[in-house]
C-alpha cells in the first residue's frame, strides 16, 4: 500500500526521466498557487479527492496532498498538476500544466490584483456622470474606477489608461474592472476622455461607502494579499459588512439573517478600521463570492446582502441637523455612485452567474428619499434590467414601530414603495427579555435575505429573479405592506404556476414567460399579478419575436406624451416597427389591453373610451422585446 512517506520516492522514480530537464530541476510553482490548484480540484472532484481540507505537504521537488478517504495524492512538480491513486490504477497521471489548473480556479478572478495600499484621506471630488449630470462626491482624491467591455485584454486596457495618464493598482480583468491611480485633482479630465471610448461601460471616482466609525478588522489577510482567490464559503448569506464584534454592525446583522430563520454563508469584513469601505472592496467581494460560489457549489444561490451604502450616516438624511443643500446633495450622488458600482459589477458577470445571483441592499436611513436617485438608475437600460431581476433594496415596514430616537427615525425611509426593487420588512430585533435591541433598515435587509433563502429551499426549481417578485407581491398584498415568510412562499408557488401556465397556453420558452410574468406585475395597476395579464404579454413578446425590427431588443426607454382619450407614448431611440403593448386599469373595473406598432418617428397612440366622473385610469405601456415599461394615471 502507498504511503504518504512513499509518495515522494515513487512519484520521483516514475517521473526522474520526464520532468527533470537537462540542466537541472527547478520548483517553479508556489505554495500559494499550488494549494489554489489543490482546494479547486478537491472540491470539483470530491468523488476522488476525500475527504476534503487534506494538509499540504513537501517532499523533495514535490507539494502534494494525501487523501486517506479514496487514498489519492495530487501534486505539484515542475509546473505540471500530478494524480496518483486509483482512478489512475495508481499510475502517475499527469493532469497538465498548473498555469492551465491556476487560471481555471481562479475563475473570474483569473488575472485579478487587488489593491494593498494606504487609502488616502477623502476629499470632495467633481466629475461628469455617465448621464451627463456635474456632481461633486466624497471620494479617495486620485482614485477613479473604470468598467470596460470584459472581451478587452488586460494588456489593451492598461496600455490604455497609462496612454491617458492612470495607472492600474488593481484589476478584475475578466469581469472588465480596473482601479486606476492618476493625478488628485486630474479625476474630471480623466473620466471625460474616459467616456470618449464606446467600449468604456463606466468611470467614476472610487468612493467610501460607510456604516459608522469604531470598526474592529476581522480578518483583513485576504484582503492584503495581491492576487484574490474565488471564496469556497458554506451556502447560505454571504455577508459583507464592518464592525465585527459583540455588539458590532456585522454581528448584528448576522443574528438578523439567523433570527429571520436564515443561515450565514461567511462574513467579509472589508473596512479600513475607520468605518469606510472602499467600493473597489465592494466590487471584489461581489466577484469573489460569485465566483466561489460558482465553482465550488454551483447549484447553490449567490444570496449576498450588503447592510452598507454610500452617503454615510454621519448626518441624518434631510433637513433637522444643521445640513446644507450642498452636503445632502452630495451624499445623493455618494448613492449614485455605490449604487452604480454595484449594478456596474453585477452587469459585467457571465449571465449563468448573473441568474444565479440576488443582492439584498440597504436604501438609507434616518428620512432618506431615494425615490429620485432610483429613478435615476432605471433610466439606464442595463441597470433597469438589473434592478429587476438582481436587487433587494431594504426598507422597514410600516410595521416597524419603535421609538422615535436620535437620527434613526424608523418607517417608510424613501417613498418608493412603487418601485419593484423595494422590499419592505420589520428589521427590529429584540433580545431574550424582549427589549430592542436596533432596528432599521441595516437590518430589514439580512432578513430579506433570509426569507429569499428560504423561499428558494422551499420551491424546488424556483430562479432567485422569481423568489424576489414572491416577495415583492407577498408585501404588496399583505395588509401591512410587510414581508412574511409564509406569504412569500405561497406567491412563489403561484408564480411557478403561473409561468407553466403561460407557457402552456401560449408555446413560449421559459425564459419568456418569466419576462411575461414580470412584466405582468410591472403593467398592472396594483402591481399584482393576474394569470390572463401574463398570457396577453406573452403572446405579444411571441409575436413580436418575429414581427419586430431589429433594433426592438435594443430600445432603452418609453415615455407617456399623452393620456386621456388619446394615450400616446414614444421609444428612445425612434425606431419604427416596435411593438408596443397598452393596458388600461379603472378603478370603475374597466380593462384594455392591446398592441400596436411604431411608426417612424417611434410613436403609438391608443384610443380610450371616456370613464365617469372621478374615475381614475392607471395606464402602462410596454415595449415587449425590451421589458422597458412606463406607467401613468388619468382623472376622468
Amino acid at each position: 500500500m502507498t504511503t504518504r512517506t512513499r509518495f515522494g520516492i515513487v512519484l520521483a522514480a516514475v517521473l526522474f526521466a520526464l520532468l527533470v530537464p537537462a540542466r537541472g530541476f527547478a520548483a517553479d510553482t508556489s505554495a500559494a498557487d499550488s494549494d489554489a490548484v489543490f482546494n479547486y480540484a478537491e472540491a470539483i472532484y470530491s468523488q476522488y479527492l476525500s475527504p476534503s481540507g487534506a494538509t499540504s505537504q513537501s517532499d523533495g521537488y514535490y507539494y502534494y496532498r494525501y487523501y486517506s478517504g479514496t487514498g489519492a495524492y495530487i501534486a505539484t512538480a515542475n509546473g505540471r498538476f500530478l494524480y496518483l491513486g486509483p482512478a489512475s490504477s495508481n499510475q502517475v497521471l499527469d493532469l497538465g500544466a498548473v498555469s492551465d489548473w491556476l487560471t481555471e480556479s481562479q475563475g473570474l478572478l483569473a488575472g485579478a490584483v487587488t489593491y494593498t495600499g494606504t487609502y488616502p484621506a477623502t476629499g470632495t471630488v467633481s466629475y461628469t456622470t455617465k448621464d451627463g449630470r456635474s456632481v461633486s462626491v466624497e471620494a479617495f482624491p486620485g482614485q477613479v474606477q473604470v468598467f470596460v467591455d470584459s472581451s478587452l485584454s488586460e494588456t489593451t486596457v492598461t496600455q490604455g489608461l497609462q496612454g491617458l495618464g492612470g495607472t492600474v493598482i488593481a484589476q478584475i480583468p475578466k469581469a472588465g474592472y480596473y482601479l486606476a491611480s492618476v493625478a488628485a485633482g486630474s479625476e474630471s479630465a480623466f473620466i471625460a476622455t474616459l467616456r470618449q471610448y464606446s467600449q468604456v461601460v463606466d468611470a467614476m471616482p472610487n468612493m467610501p461607502a460607510s456604516i459608522g466609525a469604531d470598526a474592529i478588522e476581522l480578518d483583513d489577510s485576504w484582503w492584503r494579499t495581491n492576487r484574490p482567490v474565488p471564496l469556497n464559503v458554506p451556502p447560505g448569506v454571504i455577508i459583507v459588512d464592518a464592525q465585527r464584534g459583540a455588539t458590532g454592525h456585522s454581528q448584528l446583522v448576522g443574528e438578523s439573517v439567523l433570527g429571520q430563520g436564515g443561515t450565514i454563508g461567511t462574513v467579509l469584513i472589508t473596512d479600513d478600521d475607520s468605518g469606510r469601505i472602499s467600493n473597489d472592496k465592494i466590487v471584489a467581494s461581489i466577484i469573489a463570492s460569485a465566483t466561489g460560489r460558482t465553482i465550488f457549489t454551483p447549484n447553490e444561490p449567490i444570496l449576498i446582502n450588503m447592510s452598507i451604502s454610500g452617503g454615510g450616516n454621519t448626518c441624518n438624511w434631510g433637513t433637522g441637523c444643521g445640513d446644507t443643500q450642498a452636503s445632502e446633495d452630495q451624499r445623493h450622488e455618494n448613492w449614485r455612485g455605490f449604487a452604480s458600482t454595484v449594478l456596474n459589477t453585477i452587469g459585467g458577470l457571465p449571465a449563468d452567474v448573473r441568474d444565479n445571483l440576488m443582492l439584498t441592499t440597504i436604501l438609507g436611513n434616518g428620512g432618506s428619499n431615494l425615490s429620485s436617485d432610483v429613478a435615476n438608475l432605471r433610466a439606464n437600460a442595463t441597470f433597469d434590467a438589473i434592478l429587476d431581476k438582481n436587487v433587494q433594496f431594504a426598507e422597514a415596514a410600516g410595521a416597524d414601530t419603535v421609538p422615535v430616537t436620535g437620527a434613526r427615525p424608523n418607517g417608510e425611509y424613501s417613498n418608493t414603495a412603487n418601485d419593484l426593487s423595494v422590499v419592505r420588512i420589520t428589521g427590529v430585533i429584540l433580545d431574550s427579555n424582549g427589549n430592542l435591541v436596533n432596528y432599521g433598515t441595516s437590518f430589514s435587509s439580512p432578513r430579506i435575505a433570509a426569507v429569499t433563502e428560504q423561499v428558494l429551499a422551499a420551491t424546488p426549481g424556483l430562479k432567485v429573479d422569481q423568489a424576489k417578485l414572491a416577495n415583492i407581491l407577498a408585501q404588496n398584498a399583505n395588509p401591512g405592506g410587510a414581508l412574511v415568510l409564509s406569504e412569500a412562499t405561497s406567491m412563489a408557488t403561484y408564480i411557478k404556476t403561473t409561468t407553466a401556465q403561460v407557457m402552456s397556453q401560449t408555446g413560449v420558452t421559459e425564459e419568456q414567460a418569466k419576462s411575461a410574468v414580470l412584466l405582468a406585475v410591472k403593467s398592472n395597476a396594483l402591481h399584482s399579478l393576474v394569470a390572463s395579464e401574463a398570457v396577453a404579454k406573452a403572446e405579444a413578446i411571441k409575436e413580436a419575436s418575429t414581427t419586430d425590427s431589429s433594433g426592438a431588443a435594443s430600445v432603452t426607454g418609453i415615455a407617456f406624451t399623452s393620456t386621456g382619450g388619446t394615450a400616446s407614448a414614444v421609444i428612445t431611440p425612434a425606431i419604427a416597427g416596435v411593438t408596443v403593448q397598452f393596458t388600461l386599469s379603472g378603478t370603475d373595473g374597466y380593462f384594455q389591453s392591446e398592441s400596436k406598432l411604431t411608426n417612424s418617428a417611434g410613436g403609438v397612440s391608443f384610443s380610450v373610451p371616456a370613464g365617469a366622473s372621478g374615475v381614475v385610469d392607471t395606464f402602462s405601456v410596454t415595449a415587449v422585446l425590451s421589458g422597458r415599461v412606463a406607467s401613468a394615471t388619468h382623472t376622468w
